[in-house]
């Protein structure tokens, strides 16, 4: 078989400049944006999501969750919007975008981007945000929490629903809840479970969504973090303060103390501070400049123009070097410095 036809649809932008990309799609109909950023990666696509402009950032959103098959022609005229070439396609439909796809890009965007994205979705549209929000956190994610958070969780919960909620999943979630209880009340909830006898599977699920909602209300106001699927929690001490954060997204960086900021750039060198910031929000430039001295924010800057031939890797590449930095401390003193100073004021 000829090799041009397992390329994907849009492979180059892959392989091309995040900032040239953004500066290319922002301008184009929402529908093309949504096409385009289905195809990617999520970790790519969150990237470049979270980086739109706002005015238009829910509505590709929607577009993503609810798009099913994309036509073979209808992709090469969207291609030919943006002048580029792509290989040859097959003949047959291809699968784009979905629930599916949308949760999996809105799981990676940073907190800011996510609660704005579901919070216009939940005005134009708000059975998809409701639908949206499920697949964000199920039930079962709940053995992401750590043991604080779920007994703040837990206080809210009325204890027979919790009895149903757990009446028909796997031991691993039972005993996340039986850990954090003590032994007379664990002995009180297997019982209620036991004497409650077989329940309908509508009843276990709709208890569940009432827990589920009080777990989102709390990550909304802020009491709990979540770590998502698939990622560790991990907590950052320093002077005292315990951080607590999830596996460590690069928006987390806006949850990081002043004095902390002050610490990591000064283990950063330029090159990869640049790159990190290629394509970041400018709250996230500005959480991490603002500290710089003048003349350090200035040779970033010119550092950050000069990065002509950048791909998306690349910048995610930066940001993990500096995410592990965080995440491991131990390693930021191996970093070298390249000499840019913190400003004290």
């Amino acid at each position: 078989m000829n090799e041009e036809l397992n390329v994907k649809p849009f492979d180059y932008i892959r392989r091309s400049d995040p900032g040239h990309v953004l500066n290319i799609i922002q301008q184009e109909h929402p529908q093309t944006i949504a096409v385009i950023l289905s195809y990617l990666e999520p970790a790519k696509a969150s990237i470049l999501l979270q980086n739109l402009p706002h005015g238009i950032q829910s509505d590709v959103f929607r577009r993503i969750s609810t798009m099913d098959r994309a036509n073979p022609d209808a992709l090469k005229a969207v291609e030919r919007t943006l002048e580029k070439k792509l290989s040859a396609l097959s003949n047959d439909d291809y699968i784009a975008g979905g629930i599916n796809a949308a949760v999996e890009i809105i799981n990676l965007v940073d907190r800011s981007t996510e609660r704005q994205i579901i919070e216009s979705l939940e005005g134009d549209d708000p059975e998809l945000a409701e639908e949206i929000k499920k697949r964000m956190f199920i039930f079962e994610d709940i053995v992401l929490l750590d043991d604080r958070s779920l007994q703040k969780v837990m206080r809210e919960v009325d204890s027979i629903e919790l009895a149903k909620g757990l009446k028909a999943v796997d031991s691993e979630v039972q005993d996340k809840f039986f850990r954090n209880m003590s032994k007379r009340a664990v002995c009180m909830l297997k019982e209620d479970m036991e004497y409650m006898g077989p329940i309908r599977l509508k009843d276990v699920e709709d208890a569940q969504e009432k827990i589920v909602s009080i777990v989102r209300h709390l990550e909304d106001t802020g009491e709990i973090v979540i770590a998502r699927a698939g990622e560790d929690e991990i907590i950052i001490e320093e002077a005292g303060e315990e951080i607590k954060k999830t596996d460590f997204l690069w928006g987390n960086i806006m949850f990081l103390s002043d004095d902390y900021i002050k610490k990591l750039i000064s283990a950063i060198d330029r090159t990869t501070l640049a790159k990190a910031l290629k394509v970041s929000n400018h709250k996230i430039y500005r959480k991490l400049t603002e500290y710089m001295g003048f003349f350090d924010r200035q040779k970033l800057k010119h550092t950050i123009k000069k990065l002509n031939d950048l791909n998306i890797d690349d910048v995610i590449e930066a940001q993990n070097k500096i995410i592990l930095m965080i995440t491991e401390p131990s390693l930021s003193l191996e970093i070298e410095d390249d000499g840019m100073e913190v400003s004290r004021d």
